[in-house]
């Protein structure tokens, strides 16, 4: 048990250090996305290489909602990632709050699967600034893993439940 909860403890502070770089993330980019207007700054974002001092307002704020969401989705599923691991870290294995975790998680990615269609969508309406192609993609490995996750919370739930009762009747 206590190799459990040394090695919780490190993803524990690992996933605290990425939900806050989440988060700033979701604070800084946007705001840096509106600022920039420089026409010598020769600045592109994410891997379709957005030509920011070319858009307009409206499209800036279609990449920043898309920034957002995708920050907020991520910051989600971390945060309970992270507070998964603090209740391991401290010995708690299967208690009510970790299977409400492991349910958040699954939340999370099934989220991020709806996520990932408004983000495209939001790529799609301003790809006139994409340096390269943007396209709808539709990928469902989220949305299969997130209800993956989900059902597995249930059944960890349902197990706690009968060792609860087993435990009241010895």
């Amino acid at each position: 048990m206590e190799k459990i909860q040394k090695h919780s403890r490190i993803i524990r502070i690992l996933g605290q250090i990425f939900f806050w770089a989440t988060i700033a993330s979701a604070i800084v980019l946007p705001v840096v996305i509106m600022l920039i207007s420089s026409p010598n700054a020769n600045i592109t974002v994410s891997e379709t290489g957005f030509d920011l001092q070319s858009m307009g307002t409206g499209s800036r704020v279609i990449l920043s909602l898309i920034i957002v969401l995708t920050a907020l989705v991520t910051a989600y599923g971390v945060y309970h990632f992270f507070k998964l691991f603090g209740l391991y870290e401290k010995g708690i294995i299967f208690a009510k709050e970790n299977v409400q975790h492991i349910s958040a998680i699954g939340k999370a990615l099934i989220l991020w699967f709806f996520a990932e269609i408004l983000i495209d969508l939001g790529k799609i309406a301003i790809s006139e600034f994409a340096k390269s192609t943007t396209e709808f993609n539709l990928d469902l490995r989220s949305l299969l893993i997130g209800a993956t996750i989900f059902l597995i919370a249930r059944v960890m739930d349902e197990g706690r439940k009968l060792r609860e009762e087993q435990e009241l009747t010895v």
